[in-house]
């Protein structure tokens, strides 16, 4: 349980610090922060396999990257579905994910630490 509540932490700072360092993310305010971080994880936990698994052939051709489009793809659906989680475009969607991964990747390496 506290592994659990530590991700959605970590989404929710990755999250935060996407909307203060990008100007086309937009969040209304703290409460719907914390809303897109649990959307965003359940996501992530429940799709993010299948989606995995579905494009394993596209993922190897590309080496990896089409992993990336996964994570976009996601986190665009994060903005749809929370209300007050706004994007201004796709490259505000492709920063945004980009952003949120690297906050994330750090974040989850220092806790590990």
């Amino acid at each position: 349980m506290k592994g659990i509540l530590l991700k959605f932490v970590v989404i929710g700072l990755s999250l935060f610090v996407a909307d203060w360092l990008l100007q086309s993310i937009h969040f209304a305010d703290w409460k719907s922060i914390i809303i897109a971080a649990i959307v965003f994880g359940l996501i992530n936990a429940f799709f993010k396999p299948i989606l995995v698994i579905l494009t394993l052939p596209i993922t190897f051709l590309t080496l990896g990257l089409f992993l990336l489009v996964i994570n976009i793809v996601l986190y665009w659906l994060t903005a749809e579905i929370v209300t007050g989680f706004e994007i201004d475009g796709w490259a505000g969607v492709i920063a945004g994910a980009v952003v949120t991964w690297v906050v994330s990747f750090i974040l989850n390496k220092l806790i590990k630490k």
